[in-house]
């Protein structure tokens, strides 16, 4: 009679709930993020950083894919240069559990002698927590890291590979309708070398303006286990801390 088609499900039988109208296709959100900052007189430097993010979704699968640059320059010299991707994708097993065939993550950074890092991984993951506001997830992860440095002293190899050991957690908290707060932490712990581990950390504070924007203040840690020297002999330090305010865009 062309009326709507009535199915009943028990909780326990429910997977995942993902609205729209073709139950095959794919939904997706985002958000982009920019901070720039200037200065001139005595001293001339800018600052820009930009993250940006974008999920896609099926009742059993999601696809996650994220990037974060930054670029700043004091008296037109280049003093920080980095950038990283991380990209997964996630096939849900049962309201809890997902199972990771594929993450891919790669990072620049050439004031840690840094050219090129892709680890790419698998794993399994939780859902620690899945409620309205909050979303809480873990995941275990072994791959492959591929480290390529800018450049070495004589002698000494520019490129290696490691087995790793992948630790992640995400955290998504509306703490108010305007208020959003997010925690992502990821450490790759290399096999044999733990020495080698980097670890990873963003937090983002999102407090909405109107429609679509919002006011971002994040937090990035970027820490290298083993800081490797460059041709001059230099050592880059372990820890690099940067904070950033900017103007962000969801959808």
């Amino acid at each position: 009679d062309g009326g709507a088609l009535i199915r009943e499900f028990t909780r326990a039988d429910v997977l995942s709930v993902v609205p729209g109208e073709d139950p095959d296709a794919w939904r997706w959100s985002g958000d982009l993020s920019a901070g720039f900052t200037a200065q001139s007189g005595n001293t001339n430097q800018s600052n820009l950083n930009i993250q940006a993010g974008i999920t896609g979704r099926t009742p059993l699968s999601r696809l996650i894919a994220n990037y974060v640059g930054n670029v700043t320059e004091v008296n037109d010299a280049e003093t920080a240069n980095n950038h990283r991707v991380d990209t997964r994708w996630d096939l849900f097993l049962s309201r809890k559990w997902f199972f990771t065939p594929l993450s891919v993550a790669y990072y620049r950074d050439r004031f840690q002698n840094i050219a090129h890092q892709l680890t790419p991984s698998a794993g399994f993951g939780y859902h620690l927590i899945d409620t309205a506001d909050v979303g809480w997830d873990l995941g275990l992860f072994g791959g492959v890291r591929y480290l390529e440095q800018s450049s070495t002293p004589v002698g000494q190899a520019q490129s290696d590979t490691s087995g790793a050991i992948i630790p992640v957690m995400n955290v998504s908290w509306d703490i108010t309708s305007d208020v959003e707060f997010t925690f992502d932490f990821r450490a790759e712990i290399a096999v044999p070398e733990t020495q080698s581990t980097n670890t990873y950390l963003l937090t983002k504070l999102s407090v909405d303006l109107i429609s679509d924007f919002d006011i971002d203040i994040t937090f990035q840690w970027d820490r290298v286990g083993n800081p490797l020297p460059d041709d001059t002999g230099r050592v880059p330090d372990q820890n690099d801390f940067r904070t950033a305010v900017g103007l962000g865009w969801s959808f």
